[in-house]
């Protein structure tokens, strides 16, 4: 009786207790002001509980032990104040001396990562804080954990030093220094990337893990080397190299990223502009003399694009076989729009400023209707879309007009960047006319300075898309009419614009308020912990030449800064330019094998059961778990209008069966609609009542849910088909859209707060998760492609598999016919970076691919040749255009590889004469590689490639020539189906490489073109093209076209393909609309003219000489 009563005190106190940790959880969310007087309560109770007795209870999980992580953070608050209380009675000032470490600076590992190191102390206390969790942010507690290290280093035996790194002899030493070789490695890993990007590298998986190999420390025992080695490859599987390579970012604030090519000056000059453009800002504001403030406003052009950039959103894969695209012509997916765009630092007026939409009428009309349009905005209708100083000046007149009406009496200053059209001489005369004051920003720092760039564009073409998204989800054929998208650019600007407080914008750049509103990434950027001084008085002229581009010594700045009004001689007329401007873990992998392998004895079961019984179909013994009498299965048959097949895949899937195959769908089809009539009534009509148990409610919700996801992913099709991959929220929306109204109201209501996630964004991407598992979709964007009827399509490759079929047939060499395929392509000086590791913008490197202006928009054409001939490939001239200015006048041509030449011209583009001297240099290969063979070059229908000339000059060097159908290049063309993706992507890899070796991340001409060179010698030698020409059905009378392009032209199998020439309808059709003229035939039935003459080199050029 004794000890029962002592244990009924015990669980008396135990309850007591967690009373006391439930109040006292509760008030800590609540107040945290009075948590440390709970805290202290309740600690002084812990001393009179059994720990035991509470561990083996919070053994059960849940909820208790929830309650031993409360009780250890409980201990270790109570450890922190007992420190503090030490070393206020011991007079010192730092509680960190009272640190208890568990482990200690004499532990193996820390004296092996202080050797390796070098004897680097502070190193090894950054191991050392590490593994004890502390943060060593501070200076004090990090060299007092190194001088602990020191100490501790001289106070071991010089046995222990001498044996530190031999070869371990049990399993705990081994562990100490793979730990000790794992941090130092990762260290020296670190500091190697933060150098990678400064050169404008962000290394890739592969980089990272060669060099982790080539850090491991040569002092290290061979077996724990090896062990090394084998985790940072991962023992062979990029899984789990992928591993460690996320907690290696995630231990040092590192992320993957593209690191993006920027135009970048010296830091000297960017404080030195920036200072300038700040001083003249300053002078421009002490020299208002308005009664009111000093109206700042900012204009800027920018590009909007007829098709915007789609956000990424949820599309269906290519298998499912429905295409995501969004079907627009070529015209259409290039189209673009220049808007003129006005902010200014006051609300009141901001409403009032002209936005102008300049279009050169061929997609939006000739005569817009402006006056119904929003956002104040205009459509000025012009010869081209670009701006010019004329259409500057016609602007500005239209913003003096309406600053005229808007805020009379104020001093106005309009901000411009450098543009070549802002500073035409017109454009101050037109200002002063118009009493604007013009304060220009400083030339290379636009991004940074500029209010439009920095707050307005960016978010105003995010509403644009949106808005266009939505209106095209909304419409019949995702079609946009042109009032219509003028709807939702004004609708953009009327959000937007008016919205926003813009002065907000023009602090943070320093523009006004006198720099003390200066941002601090702003700073950041030029390199100061806090503004500069700024002198009084206007900017020197010096100082004004630093803000205006270079070559641009005749104009005269100080007439800009010491700005002139001329006095007044009559009105301007304004009138007249109004009216112009009104225009976890393992255990979850083990449960999943355990599942499977379920799974495989069940199948193996029905196998047996159906060979005793001398059945062929294994599925007439399907077991189901969830019978077809279930409440959910009625239920999703009678939401679904008694659709037996819609409960038959809710069936299936309930069973986790497959029901691609009819036969098994059509038996559980019939099964339940059996269930259905064997069903008594009155469960029938009670079937969507509300719910009187938990069961009922639960089978009713998962009815709902499938019901709704289903035509959720109907309707999601529907909306790709459009061109629109729908959002997280427009998902949300009509997935609350579709609710049935026939559930109860409160199962309705569950479901609601399913979709919406009980208002959080995360439940919400946890569900569209699932849905996108469950019905194999996928995110990404829905790219804007050029889309021509199925027909044409269909028309257009049905002629040109019939020509080239010809042209094979026509062929009388001995040898086969040697197809080759030519076509340029566009080469970047900066190729695009893949996406690599990259350091925060927080962690004090700014990872920049550091580039000038021009570098960055370099561009470079290369004519490129495959053939189907892997003999003949290695001789066929790959060729570079080049204006010169980056890769010189004259290139060593000789020294390149892959047969690359470099020919420099007045323009790095490719015109009918540079072909016709490409096709004399390919004509004088092509009689070396391949004497007496036929040839057939396609190209596509290019303008330069349907010159007339080009014909003349193929005969000449007997080449004949076979185009493919206008529209369906990126489908039928090798080089743009095989060729440029993959030639691409290994320029840009060897670039990467040499800039990762190079000391500065710069790579010189020469080492350009050798890498260009390299990749041509890699790439065309070593792929078979043969492969690539059938694909595409230009060889092997289309007997291997790929799958993939059959589905492209809607047919199961490729169609019959007549014999003999195309007719002339069908070689139209080949070629573009437009070329009337165009004698198709001549093409077609080709006709060698007699040899008068052969080839030979003058100057370094082919040509073709007479008898």
């Amino acid at each position: 009786m004794q000890e029962l009563h002592a244990r009924m005190q015990e669980l008396q106190a135990l309850t007591r207790f967690a009373r006391r940790l439930r109040s006292f959880l509760s008030s800590l969310e609540a107040a945290r002001s009075s948590a440390f007087s709970s805290v202290r309560r309740l600690l002084t109770s812990l001393s009179q509980f059994p720990y035991a007795f509470v561990a083996a209870m919070a053994a059960v999980g849940g909820e208790l032990k929830s309650v031993v992580q409360h009780l250890r953070a409980l201990q270790r608050r109570l450890c922190r104040r007992k420190r503090l209380e030490l070393a206020k009675e011991e007079g010192t000032s730092d509680p960190r001396e009272h640190v208890m470490l568990k482990v200690q600076p004499t532990a193996t590992s820390v004296l092996a990562v202080f050797e390796l190191s070098g004897r680097n102390s502070a190193c090894a206390a950054r191991f050392l804080a590490a593994k004890n969790k502390l943060n060593v942010a501070e200076a004090s507690l990090s060299n007092s954990l190194a001088s602990a290290i020191e100490d501790a280093y001289l106070q071991v035996p010089f046995e222990t030093i001498v044996g530190l790194l031999d070869s371990p002899t049990c399993p705990r030493h081994r562990r100490d220094l793979f730990a000790a070789g794992s941090f130092i490695v990762e260290t020296q890993l670190y500091t190697w990337l933060l150098a990678q990007n400064k050169k404008g590298v962000a290394p890739g998986r592969q980089q990272l893990v060669a060099e982790a190999c080539r850090l491991t420390p040569k002092d290290l025992p061979h077996d724990v080397a090896a062990m090394l080695e084998q985790y940072w490859k991962g023992n062979g599987r990029a899984r789990s190299q992928r591993k460690w390579l996320r907690r290696f970012r995630f231990e040092h604030g590192l992320q993957l990223g593209r690191v993006r090519v920027q135009a970048v000056m010296p830091l000297a000059d960017m404080q030195r502009k920036a200072k300038a453009f700040w001083r003249w800002s300053n002078y421009v504001h002490a020299q208002s003399s308005s009664s009111g403030p000093l109206l700042l406003l900012n204009m800027d052009e920018t590009s909007i694009a007829l098709k915007p950039t789609a956000k990424v959103g949820t599309a269906a894969r290519g298998f499912t076989g429905h295409k995501a695209v969004d079907a627009a012509s070529l015209a259409e997916t290039r189209a673009r729009f220049t808007l003129m765009c006005t902010i200014c630092n006051d609300t009141s007026v901001q409403p009032f400023l002209p936005q102008v939409l300049l279009t050169n009428g061929r997609f939006l009309g000739k005569k817009a209707k402006v006056e119904k349009l929003r956002g104040n905005l205009s459509v000025w209708t012009q010869k081209s879309a670009w701006s010019c100083h004329a259409t500057l000046r016609r602007y500005i007149s239209l913003l003096g007009f309406k600053l005229k009406a808007a805020a009379p009496g104020r001093d106005y200053a309009l901000l411009l960047d450098c543009a070549p059209s802002h500073l035409h001489g017109s454009i101050k005369r037109q200002a002063k006319l118009n009493h604007i004051r013009l304060v220009y920003i400083a030339a290379g720092l636009t991004r940074c300075l500029q209010p439009a760039d920095t707050d307005l564009f960016s978010r105003l073409k995010e509403k644009i898309a949106e808005l266009y998204r939505s209106q095209q989800s909304m419409s019949v054929d995702g079609k946009i009419s042109p009032a219509q998208w003028l709807e939702i650019l004004g609708s953009s600007l009327q959000s937007i614009l008016p919205a926003v407080k813009w002065s907000r914008a023009f602090a943070k750049v320093g523009a006004s308020n006198w720099q003390k509103d200066v941002c601090q990434s702003l700073l950041f950027e030029f390199g100061w912990p806090s503004v500069p001084t700024i002198p009084p008085g206007p900017p020197t002229e010096s100082e004004a030449r630093d803000i205006f581009p270079k070559g641009r010594s005749k104009l005269d700045v100080l007439s800009y800064v010491h700005w002139k009004q001329p006095a007044a001689k009559g009105q301007f007329p304004y009138a007249f330019v109004a009216a112009m401007a009104a225009v976890g873990g393992e255990l979850k992998s083990v449960v999943q094998h355990l599942r499977a392998l379920q799974r495989r004895l069940c199948r193996r079961k029905r196998l047996e059961l159906a060979k005793e019984e001398g059945t062929s179909d294994p599925r007439e013994h399907v077991m189901l778990k969830v019978q077809p009498t279930a409440t959910s299965v009625l239920a999703v048959f009678e939401l679904s209008g008694r659709n037996s097949a819609c409960a038959a895949r809710f069936l299936a899937a309930k069973n986790k069966l497959n029901v691609a195959e009819a036969s098994l769908s059509n038996s559980l089809a019939s099964a339940i609609e059996d269930a259905y009539l064997q069903v008594p009534f009155e469960t029938i009509v009670g079937l969507l009542d509300s719910p009187t148990c938990p069961r009922h409610r639960r089978d009713l919700f998962a009815a709902g849910r499938f019901i709704v996801e289903t035509q959720l992913y109907t309707w999601l099709l529907a909306q790709n088909k459009k061109g629109v991959a729908p959002g997280r929220q427009q998902l949300v929306a009509e997935a609350c859209r579709l609710t049935p109204k026939d559930l109860p109201h409160d199962v309705a209501a569950m479901l609601e707060q399913y979709w919406k996630g009980n208002g959080r964004a995360r439940s919400q991407r946890k569900w569209l998760r699932r849905f996108r598992f469950e019905h194999g979709l996928q995110l990404g964007r829905v790219r804007v492609q050029a889309v021509m009827p199925l027909a044409d399509m269909q028309r257009k490759a049905k002629a040109f598999w019939r020509w080239s079929n010809y042209v094979h047939a026509q062929s009388s060499s001995s040898g086969p016919l040697l197809l080759l395929n030519m076509d340029e392509t566009s080469i970047a000086l900066k190729p695009t970076a893949k996406v690599g590791t990259a350091a925060r913008g927080f962690t004090g490197h700014k990872a920049v691919d550091a580039a000038s202006l021009a570098e960055t928009r370099g561009r470079f054409t290369l004519m490129c040749t495959i053939c189907n001939d892997t003999s003949v490939q290695p001789f066929l001239p790959q060729v570079l255009l080049t204006n010169g200015r980056f890769l010189g006048k004259k290139a060593k041509v000789e020294k390149l590889r892959g047969n690359l030449s470099v020919w420099t011209q007045k323009s790095a583009w490719s015109c009918h004469a540079t072909l016709r001297r490409y096709i004399s240099l390919l004509g004088f290969k092509l009689k070396a590689a391949a004497l007496g063979r036929d040839y057939a070059l396609l190209l596509d229908c290019a303008p330069s490639h349907l010159h007339g000339s080009i014909k003349r000059q193929a005969k000449l060097n007997h080449i004949r020539l076979v185009y493919i159908a206008a529209g369906l290049t990126r489908c039928l063309q090798p080089a743009d189906t095989d060729l440029f993706s993959r030639l691409k992507e290994k320029i840009a890899e060897l670039y990467r490489s040499q800039q990762s070796m190079s000391v500065d991340g710069k790579i010189s001409p020469a080492q350009w073109l050798e890498i260009l060179g390299s990749s041509l010698q890699s790439i065309l030698p070593a792929v078979k093209w043969s492969r690539a020409f059938a694909k595409v059905g230009a060889s092997n009378w289309q007997k291997d076209v790929c799958q993939s392009l059959l589905f492209e032209f809607g047919w199961p199998s490729v169609p019959t393909i007549p014999p003999g020439p195309p007719t002339e309808s069908e070689a139209r059709d080949i070629f573009p609309k437009g070329r009337s003229k165009l004698d198709v035939l001549s093409y077609v039935h080709w006709k060698q003219p007699a040899a008068k003459g052969h080839v030979r080199l003058y100057k370094g050029k082919p040509i073709r000489t007479l008898d």
